[in-house]
């Protein structure tokens, strides 16, 4: 499914042209085909990085939003564009000037029609039974109807509207789906102990379509208030159809991963360093403050800076226990995912040492 700019065929049509013959075509090139390859786990980090670079570099790209349409945007043929016969129908075929013209409406300008009433292939079916012509000039008019009206490209609203998820517009979700994508593939990279620079360049391409993303975004430019979830936002206008929308349970997902929460071996781990220690956290106020707080499973969670790299866990009968690594044991996990209740906070530092690290690998956003 690889193209030849890098990008990768998202979906494939297969037709059967006779008994014993199949054929299969791509349609255009989609923002959720090169999501489902980087979500696939065949590729590996230095192939990821070149569809993100390939996508970037398409049509797909709307510099405007710095972001991602679902397909290039194209314009779509007038009303009266449409429905026409090509102009050398009548070489190719030329019964079409004998009883096959009951078929045809004229156009003003001399142009062909099919008839209104020709409405799908069963129709025009029905009607060639009607007429005394060879099987040879019934199956080529069947073609040229085909050909002309190419139902099986059709993909519904997506390629025919320009509202809603449609022509030129940015969906909200899939491009969510996108970040999630490329999540994993620097957390893949990282387990697999792939050079820092590789790393380093997958993080460096998760901030860059992050940066795109509704929050990260002034009002002016998102259309809309930046940290309210949106379905999308078309070619014509500002972000559109507020609501608790798909992009929201990816944008949960991804947002813990920038913590850099993660779960190994069944236990809760903070592997901080995706995103610039400064936008989750700073040193203001008293020393070591925590800045960030979140929640998993329902149990309140802090992360703030401190002087070595430790966790603090809470229980509900008021006991507690500190150490000097940053995950939890595997029963205190299992606590947690099946929401036992037994412990009710925990506390991740980040070590000064970390933290100078982290800063060096991801400089602070603009």
């Amino acid at each position: 499914a690889k193209r030849a700019d890098g990008l990768y065929h998202s979906y494939n049509r297969v037709s059967f042209p006779t008994d014993d013959t199949a054929q299969v075509d791509h349609l255009g090139p989609m923002l959720e085909g090169q999501v489902a390859v980087l979500s696939s786990g065949t590729l590996d980090a230095e192939e990821s990085l070149a569809v993100i670079d390939a996508l970037f570099e398409s049509d797909i790209y709307r510099a405007d939003q710095a972001t991602f349409m679902l397909y290039p945007a194209r314009s779509l043929p007038s009303f009266l564009e449409r429905n026409r016969v090509p102009d050398d129908a009548a070489q190719r075929i030329p019964g079409l000037d004998g009883p096959l013209a009951r078929l045809f409406a004229a156009g003003p300008d001399g142009e062909l029609h099919f008839r209104a009433d020709l409405i799908n292939a069963n129709a025009l079916v029905e009607a060639l039974d009607g007429l005394e012509v060879s099987d040879t000039d019934c199956d080529a008019v069947i073609a040229l109807y085909e050909e002309v009206f190419d139902h099986d490209s059709f993909t519904g609203r997506s390629g025919s509207m320009y509202g809603y998820e449609g022509l030129g517009s940015v969906y909200w979700h899939m491009v969510a789906k996108l970040l999630l994508a490329v999540q994993e593939a620097y957390w893949s990279a990282l387990d697999d102990g792939e050079s820092a620079d590789t790393v380093g360049r997958l993080g460096a391409a998760y901030r860059r379509i992050r940066s795109g993303l509704g929050f990260m975004k002034d009002p002016v430019a998102y259309g809309a208030i930046p940290t309210d979830c949106y379905s999308h936002t078309p070619a014509h206008a500002g972000a559109q159809q507020p609501g608790m929308t798909g992009q929201v349970k990816e944008e949960v997902l991804t947002r813990l991963g920038e913590f850099g929460v993660r779960v190994i071996h069944g236990r809760l781990t903070l592997t901080p360093g995706l995103i610039p220690p400064d936008d989750l956290f700073s040193d203001r106020g008293p020393a070591g403050a925590a800045a960030a707080q979140f929640t998993i499973c329902s149990v309140p969670m802090t992360l703030g800076a401190g002087t070595v790299d430790e966790v603090t866990v809470e229980r509900i009968d008021g006991t507690g226990e500190r150490r000097d690594v940053l995950e939890l044991t595997e029963q205190e996990s299992r606590d947690i995912f099946t929401r036992s209740g037994v412990i009710s906070r925990v506390e991740w530092r980040v070590g000064a040492d970390t933290v100078a690290r982290w800063a060096q690998t991801t400089p602070a956003s603009g």
